[in-house]
């Protein structure tokens, strides 16, 4: 039965419908938002079966090249992290010693200057900064860095696995076609399908479009028909 629907209320429930589904999407829409786009590479990492047939080439070439990019912005941010763990590593490793040269030439030129006495002074001041600087520096807070080096370069190698199994699901379960413009909308979610005149982009201001459910074999027979772009 064709009903009339709030533009709103029809992109909401056929959104909840995307989202539940949990074995095949199909969705044929001249037009989709980021949402919606989102929500379908979603579906497809989880194992679920996606088609989408659209004549809009920003959304389909956007999830072409999230197959191969899905996660890897991350994985960078993270890679970034561990080489800026490393370079404090070094840092701390080397700032012991090079506190510990500044201060002997500062004594070294108190010798040479205002004597010996000031300079043994200045020695052993050093010579307890260096110690000081070493336990603290190269001890205790290179092995903090280091703990935390550790847990990071696991938590990518980890990141990067999940990441490179989801990316071969996407891979696996999501097939998008071009089509030449089209008129209408359809989602089938699981058995369930629909069809409107609305294209599936979240409208700031409501219209209303015609809505109806429809049978399983009359969207493959629709689909049949769709010009797909070579």
């Amino acid at each position: 039965m064709v009903s009339v629907e709030s533009s709103s209320k029809i992109y909401d429930g056929l959104s909840s419908s995307i989202n539940k589904a949990s074995t095949e999407i199909i969705v044929v829409t001249p037009k989709l938002d980021q949402e919606l786009a989102e929500s379908l590479l979603s579906r497809s990492a989880s194992g679920v079966n996606v088609r989408l047939i659209t004549s809009d080439r920003v959304w389909s070439k956007w999830l072409e090249n999230s197959r191969a990019s899905y996660r890897v912005a991350d994985e960078k941010k993270i890679e970034q992290n561990l080489q800026e763990l490393e370079h404090n590593m070094s840092l701390f490793s080397r700032l012991p010693y090079i506190i510990a040269v500044i201060l002997y030439a500062i004594s070294s030129i108190a010798f040479l200057r205002v004597g010996y006495i000031i300079s043994v002074s200045l020695f052993v001041i050093s010579t307890a900064v260096f110690l000081f600087s070493f336990y603290f520096i190269r001890i205790k807070k290179l092995k903090d860095v280091s703990n935390q080096y550790n847990i990071s370069k696991e938590s990518l190698n980890s990141f990067h696995e999940q990441s490179k199994s989801i990316r071969e699901e996407i891979a696996k379960h999501l097939r998008i076609d071009e089509s030449r413009e089209i008129g209408f909308s359809v989602v089938c979610s699981d058995s369930e399908c629909y069809l409107t005149s609305m294209p599936l982009t979240r409208s700031k201001e409501d219209q209303y479009h015609f809505f109806y459910k429809v049978n399983y074999e009359e969207v493959i027979s629709l689909i049949s028909q769709i010009s797909i772009a070579q």
